[in-house]
């Protein structure tokens, strides 16, 4: 119970609603739309201790609100990864079925067609958000690290991932 309060206690969860006259971040012409806005949680590692069968990472999670206007919003949900990544995806699959029923080995073929086709979906997917994001004129989802609140808290040793033991 005393490891649950600490854990709690630790969770220090800031928040920053973007007021009503903020811009929107991605495009910064569009005033921001509560109800569109980006939410991140970043970490940041605050004490490490322990021997060495018990071991604690002790930190604090911050969650962050980004400021995004309902058009952004909509350029950044009207892209699919079933649809741009997961047709690349199952052609691989399907040539690396036939390429090992061809050579007797259709585990290992299916398994680096499921691989290969992995990495290319993951490829393309990446590619059309990017290119979605500019022909509207506006900066990617994936460009949160890009904003300046974002920047100063990653230059101060915030991480994007949990801290692990």
């Amino acid at each position: 119970m005393n490891e649950v309060q600490n854990v709690i206690e630790n969770l220090n969860m800031w928040v920053t609603n973007p007021k009503s006259e903020d811009l929107c971040c991605f495009c910064d012409r569009e005033i921001a739309d509560p109800n569109s806005q980006v939410q991140r949680i970043i970490y940041k590692e605050s004490k490490r201790y322990g021997d060495t069968m018990k071991r604690v990472v002790e930190f604090t999670a911050k969650r962050v609100f980004i400021a995004r206007c309902k058009k952004c919003e909509e350029v950044h949900s009207s892209i699919s990864l079933l649809r741009y990544g997961g047709i690349q995806f199952l052609v691989c699959i399907v040539a690396g079925l036939l390429l090992g029923l061809m050579q007797g080995y259709w585990f290992w073929w299916l398994l680096g067609g499921g691989v290969v086709g992995f990495i290319l979906s993951g490829y393309v997917y990446d590619n059309e958000c990017e290119s979605r994001a500019k022909r509207a004129n506006i900066k990617a989802e994936a460009e949160v690290d890009n904003f300046e609140p974002i920047k100063k808290l990653l230059d101060k040793s915030w991480t994007w991932s949990k801290p692990k033991v």
